[in-house]
């Protein structure tokens, strides 16, 4: 999103979108996974980056559920956007 097009950084969001879906599905055989190592911090810029999407959209809010992602990593990226 630093200075990209609006356009591009959609469509690298997308990209990421199905990239940590089915990250986040391999975490029901390795719940670990949603603790430990690099996934959490994935999740975190992710939901930092969905939201920063929304607002500049003007969009409502994602929630965790609606980016498949854990509840801790969404709050942490929503505390690090506000």
């Amino acid at each position: 999103m630093h200075g990209e097009g609006v356009n591009e950084t959609s469509k690298k969001l997308k990209e990421v979108d199905k990239l940590l879906k089915n990250a986040f599905k391999l975490t029901r055989r390795f719940p670990e996974f949603l603790y430990e190592g690099p996934l959490p911090s994935a999740f975190q810029e992710y939901a930092e980056a969905k939201i920063v999407e929304g607002v500049l959209a003007n969009r409502s809010l994602p929630s965790s559920e609606s980016l498949s992602i854990s509840v801790v990593p969404y709050i942490m990226g929503l505390g690090r956007y506000f």
